[in-house]
């Protein structure tokens, strides 16, 4: 009996060790690898792009240079620990969640691209374990009109995008709706549906105009680049609704400039086409271009004739 304990004994020993020796050696790393002195780490803060920066762990004390941790020793934390401590920090400070991740800059770096609602959309080199949300942190974070619900991610060799929801991931926190990033990714924030408002006819700059959160009709004007010389408005037109089922209203923006009332200005929403048309021709029109036309001519033959004189 003492020999058939020694011999269990024995297996059990024998296979914790074998476990152990088989385990991949990327996972004890990435269990047991705690900061130290001279590491370098990327900060990504996803509410607050600002604060998103790399930062060196400092000799002799192990402190970081980075707002609210500057008394702070990290040394020894796991990058988990100090993202959820620096998370406590901000919340403190601002009163509001963040999103923080952390990554050991050694990690080898992707080229992505980042395109469309984000506040600096080009080619970035990030952590190659960084997710879609921090690479939307290094762009500057999305615009008030992104669509976070639908996020498009294109791959090298894949002729669809890959759909993300990361407005999903912000409610739940769950990791696996975002997909690992993979050199050479494009990712696209598109707009929301139907959030922005089209501006035609005699402006500078016609086109579908964002951010239109509480504007009026002169603000979007203006945002088309204000209207050309020729634009009639006393009868600039708003077309309102969804699904081909407009209301149309004749607005005369004149009159609100003219009476100082600009803030009874009606505001725009989501979906709206502002036409400004230009002028119609006029006797009125016509008769003060002539008689614009003809002072001119008055005043150039007198010219001639005074030169003739000479």
């Amino acid at each position: 009996m003492y020999h058939s304990f020694n011999k269990t004994l024995f297996i059990y020993i024998l296979s914790i060790i074998l476990l152990i020796i088989c385990l991949p050696i990327s996972n004890l790393e990435a269990i047991e690898r705690r900061i130290k002195v001279g590491d370098v780490l990327d900060i990504i803060v996803y509410e607050h792009p600002e604060l998103s920066r790399r930062v060196t762990v400092n000799a002799p004390h192990g402190k970081i240079n980075y707002p609210f941790m500057q008394h702070v020793a990290v040394v020894g934390l796991t990058t988990d620990d100090l993202s959820k401590l620096i998370t406590y920090k901000i919340a403190d400070f601002t009163g509001e969640s963040s999103s923080v991740m952390i990554f050991f800059a050694d990690q080898y770096d992707i080229y992505v691209r980042i395109l469309g609602l984000v506040n600096r959309p080009g080619e970035y080199l990030i952590p190659s374990r960084a997710t879609i949300q921090g690479a939307i942190t290094i762009a500057g974070g999305v615009t008030i009109d992104a669509q976070l619900n639908n996020i498009l991610l294109y791959r090298k060799n894949q002729t669809e995008p890959i759909e993300i929801n990361l407005e999903q991931f912000l409610q739940t926190g769950d990791q696996s709706l975002l997909p690992q990033l993979e050199h050479n990714d494009t990712i696209i924030i598109i707009s929301k549906p139907g959030e922005e408002v089209q501006v035609l006819g005699a402006v500078h700059k016609p086109g579908k105009f964002y951010s239109i959160k509480k504007r009026n009709i002169l603000d979007v004007i203006l945002m088309a680049g204000g209207t050309t010389n020729k634009a009639n408005l006393k009868a600039i037109k708003l077309s309102s609704g969804k699904a081909g089922n407009y209301n149309q209203v004749k607005i005369n923006l004149e009159e609100y400039i003219k009476t100082g009332t600009t803030d009874l200005i009606p505001l725009v929403q989501p979906g709206d086409v502002i036409f400004v048309p230009e002028k119609k021709f006029t006797w009125e029109g016509f008769s003060n271009v002539m008689v614009a036309i003809g002072y001119s001519l008055g005043t150039l033959i007198s010219v001639l004739v005074l030169i003739d004189r000479l």
